[in-house]
């Protein structure tokens, strides 16, 4: 009888295999957060690199198309010709692919714009920082389309309206981001013809760590405009100084920037630019532009140019490294008759800004010069999807 064979064994299968590398490069070109957060649930180091690398995080944001998020207000009017402003919600603006269209990310139909007029909007890294006049402070994440509120304060407690100042920022050394508080103890800034620091003081709630809020140890030095938001910058918080609150009680004006430590909760001054004889929140504005510092601020008349008239004044924009002591480089000079409100940075040219003045957004397109300065005005057209 012929020996049987048995057949040779199955040869095994070669597993399909994908280095961390590769799917490092797939993940960051995923086009949206949701889109990449769905892949959390994958393995645990996929959640880990998505949740928790800092440098993986900012590399997908640059290859990102850039956008702008944009709060419209509608206007209507009440009885006795009273207009009254509300706000649909954040509408993302995507440059490049949708140059006319804005389309709706986060929908904010809760909150009255009457609530929220006075203060605007801040960012970091994706999240909106929304404070009222009134006792609610949210927390937006268009991203995921969530929504914190924080608690309230002592002092908020009691209903009153909030004369102060937020911010919100990421603390690198604790990996959280926080929201600053700033505020008057006595009465508001409305009622103070001069302050001291022993007026003035600052909370700070850390999200995902802190129950409540907490004082920082040593107050603000200087008091800042009611009402204005923080920019961050590297780290720290930053807000024009009131000097009209300060003359009454120093013999020296102080002139520049509060500056706000997020890792150690200190408190310094960042010196404002040369020309710029005072700053004000209706006539100057600060926003962190190509990583740089940037300052939009309005010549008093007949200041900067002999160009200037009555109807027509002249913005200057100064821009910083973050160094200190800074060094202020001017980078342009508008002719405009009011502030012009800093975006972002310009699509068309390396050194061009996006503008917002009134309705209005601009595009300043040249380097330099008054004459020269290429504006390109755009209509946006709303949509929810």
């Amino acid at each position: 009888m012929a020996q049987e064979t048995s057949a040779p064994p199955r040869a095994q299968e070669k597993k399909q295999y994908l280095s961390h590398d590769l799917v490092l490069q797939i993940l960051l070109h995923l086009p949206t957060i949701g889109s990449l957060l769905r892949f959390t649930s994958v393995s645990r180091t996929w959640h880990n690199t998505i949740t928790g690398d800092r440098s993986f995080q900012g590399h997908h944001f640059l290859l990102q198309e850039p956008g702008v998020l944009i709060r419209p207000r509608i206007r209507s009017y009440a009885a006795e010709h009273t207009p009254r402003y509300t706000t649909p919600g954040l509408y993302q603006w995507e440059r490049k692919s949708r140059p006319d269209t804005a389309t709706l990310v986060q929908a904010m139909d809760s909150l009255p714009e009457d609530e929220a007029w006075r203060h605007k909007l801040a960012h970091c890294d994706g999240l909106v920082l929304v404070p009222t006049n009134g006792c609610r402070v949210r927390v937006l994440n268009p991203a995921t389309r969530r929504v914190l509120t924080l608690p309230l304060t002592e002092s908020q407690r009691g209903g009153a309206p909030f004369e102060g100042s937020f911010g919100l920022g990421h603390d690198s050394r604790s990996g959280t981001y926080k929201v600053a508080r700033f505020f008057y103890r006595s009465g508001g800034a409305s009622l103070l013809t001069g302050v001291y620091p022993s007026n003035l003081g600052m909370e700070v709630f850390s999200i995902g760590r802190d129950q409540r809020w907490r004082e920082t140890a040593v107050p603000p030095p200087y008091p800042v405009f009611a009402g204005q938001t923080a920019t961050f910058f590297k780290g720290s918080l930053l807000w024009m100084i009131n000097e009209s609150l300060i003359l009454g009680n120093r013999d020296v004006a102080v002139r520049g920037l509060l500056h706000f430590n997020l890792e150690d909760e200190s408190f310094s001054v960042m010196p404002a630019p040369p020309r710029c004889p005072e700053l004000w929140y209706s006539t100057s504005n600060l926003a962190e532009i190509r990583g740089e510092l940037c300052l939009a601020h309005l010549c008093p008349p007949n200041h900067g140019t002999p160009a200037t008239t009555q109807a027509s004044r002249i913005v200057w924009i100064w821009a910083c490294d973050g160094a200190i002591p800074p060094r202020w480089v001017q980078r342009h000079a508008i002719d405009a008759p009011s502030c012009i409100h800093m975006i972002a940075a310009s699509d068309a040219d390396n050194d061009g800004v996006v503008l917002q003045r009134g309705s209005c957004i601009l595009e300043c397109s040249e380097r330099w010069g008054i004459e020269g300065v290429v504006f390109r005005k755009r209509a946006l057209y709303y949509f929810k999807v």
